[in-house]
């Protein structure tokens, strides 16, 4: 009968020590929820280079990048979303000048 009380004893004394004091949990305990993530930057070129049988040497060049970034919780949306071009060549004529051309955007929702 000594072995029964003991382990009833141990019963009890365990679940008497489980039991803990719960905290009430408020409205001003919650956290909003948020997340964010990045597309990969995109870099996009191409280079041509022509010399030889001309009177100067000619090229054209064109790169262009765009880079997306999204931040997300329940109020609201936010994305920033950049997309750059630039190109420049020159011709094969002595008289040829070099023209560049480039842009940018920048766009936030």
């Amino acid at each position: 009968m000594k072995p029964v009380i003991t382990v009833v004893s141990a019963a009890v004394g365990l679940l008497l020590s489980s039991v803990t004091h719960a905290e009430e949990i408020t409205m001003f305990d919650y956290e909003e929820a948020t997340s964010a993530y990045q597309d990969a930057c995109y870099l996009n070129a191409q280079f041509d280079l022509q010399s030889g049988n001309q009177d100067q040497t000619s090229f054209s060049t064109d790169a262009s990048a765009n880079y997306d970034q999204v931040f997300s919780s329940a109020d609201r949306n936010t994305r920033i979303n950049f997309v750059g071009d630039t190109s420049m060549s020159r011709g094969s004529n002595s008289d040829d000048t070099t023209k560049k051309l480039s842009g940018f955007s920048i766009t936030d929702e």
